[in-house]
């Protein structure tokens, strides 16, 4: 899977090349994390080819493509959890 994250002015950037669904939760925060962005959620919405994931930003989005038909289930999950963690 490619992960890329799409900036305020709609440039994306390669964030990595992973293997798996926790891989690329994993990437994606620890890029929130290294630039001091607190996400409010994490939605996903299947696009043609990829995933859009929403992280609370207006303009900043996740990008997931090159994944197989099995990592969609996983990636469902896997953002149910990260959004039962950003709880209070």
């Amino acid at each position: 899977m490619r992960v890329e994250f799409s900036n305020g002015n709609g440039k994306r950037v390669f964030i990595s090349e992973v293997n798996n669904v926790d891989d690329a939760i994993s990437d994606m925060s620890d890029y929130m994390e290294n630039h001091r962005f607190n996400a409010m959620h994490m939605k996903a919405r299947q696009l043609d080819n990829e995933w859009k994931i929403d992280v609370g930003s207006w303009t900043e989005f996740f990008y997931v493509s090159d994944y197989k038909d099995k990592d969609v289930d996983e990636l469902k999950s896997a953002l149910v959890e990260f959004n039962k963690y950003l709880q209070f």
